[in-house]
């Protein structure tokens, strides 16, 4: 039976069908989870995988510790043992509701994303989450961190003491030139650094732009992703350098990840450009209720500290750091919320 990786998954193909001349309909079954699925491709891209039957080949044997190092290479990467890297790869002792965000993105066709957690939720963790996954997969060379100035030293220490990932500083013209001195002649910085954090008052600047997003990017993300919204009221929306940034970074990397504990700052078109930065065809807010929070639910994740049972020092588990339950006393642990307030709020 032929097989396919999709969305990072391995499928059997039960049929095949040409829609178009360079389209596929493929409909595909998981043994594991007796899940089926529908994919057109392209726009989904797949990876054709060898026939189940093996075949021995004496060119296939290697000396056991090239055997034993690719095995605990798989086993890092979490795909065949069903964890995640972080598990693995981190420093940090996660809570279960900060594998809510990368457990979306990996079953998404353009792994793209909206965190809008609550303040004190950790969204720094789930970004950092996101990105050792997407590395431990072969799909987050290039990482570009866009952050507010103020916050690149603590973003720094963070992705290195927690995740093991060193990121090269360029955040005015004097990092850029200092960057470009210790490379040779001609090899520019922000092609040949793979890891680059930056701040988003700096690269919205016309000329930093371009060079910047000369190369494409395997994976941004973007702290404090409200100021990538419009501005204005309804009657006088308006975009600002920040607002032009978004669609940009969206065009020049294959994951983005928008960081925000306040995503609506109560005007919906502001709110709706947010939302287009991640996946354009769900940004609009008309018909059904329903098919509206469907929309939104698929470019964000929000969880409210109300809504969050944490571990606490001894192992028990505390509701929105409250004192912890009892026993028979229900919680929402995890659970996805959101609101889409009215066009204005009332002072």
């Amino acid at each position: 039976m032929h097989r396919i990786v999709l969305r990072d998954r391995v499928w059997r193909v039960e049929s095949a069908t040409k829609v178009a001349e360079d389209k596929t309909l493929f409909r595909l079954f998981d043994p594991s989870s007796t899940e089926r699925l529908e994919a057109l491709c392209p726009p989904e891209i797949y990876e054709s995988l060898p026939e189940e039957s093996p075949v021995f080949s004496k060119n296939a044997f290697a000396p056991f510790d090239t055997w034993q190092s690719a095995n605990l290479a798989l086993k890092m990467s979490g795909v065949d043992s069903g964890e995640f890297a972080a598990f693995y790869g981190g420093r940090i002792s996660p809570e279960h509701y900060q594998f809510a965000p990368v457990a979306r993105m990996l079953q998404l066709p353009r792994p793209s994303l909206l965190v809008a957690d609550d303040v004190g939720l950790g969204k720094t963790i789930e970004a950092g989450i996101c990105l050792l996954e997407l590395l431990a997969r072969g799909r987050g060379k290039r990482l570009l961190l866009v952050v507010p100035p103020g916050l690149i030293p603590q973003w720094k220490e963070e992705m290195l003491t927690k995740f093991g990932l060193r990121f090269e500083a360029i955040e005015n013209a004097a990092a850029l030139e200092q960057a470009q001195t210790r490379l040779s002649e001609g090899i520019k910085p922000w092609v040949f650094l793979n890891r680059v954090i930056t701040s988003i008052e700096y690269l919205k600047k016309r000329e930093v732009l371009a060079s910047a997003l000369e190369p494409r990017w395997d994976v941004i993300v973007v702290d404090e992703a409200h100021y990538l919204a419009e501005s204005g009221t309804p009657r006088s929306p308006y975009l600002t350098a920040r607002a032009r940034l978004g669609p940009k970074l969206r065009d020049h990397t294959k994951a983005l990840i928008l960081l925000s504990a306040t995503p609506h700052n109560g005007y919906s078109h502001s709110f709706r450009s947010l939302l287009e930065i991640i996946e354009p065809t769900d940004a609009s807010f008309t018909g059904d209720k329903t098919v509206v929070a469907r929309r939104v639910g698929r470019s964000m994740i929000r969880r409210l500290k109300g809504d969050i049972s944490k571990s606490g020092a001894d192992g028990a588990h505390q509701h929105g750091g409250e004192a912890p339950r009892s026993p028979g006393q229900p919680h929402a642990a995890g659970r996805s919320s959101y609101t889409i307030r009215n066009p204005r709020v009332a002072g």
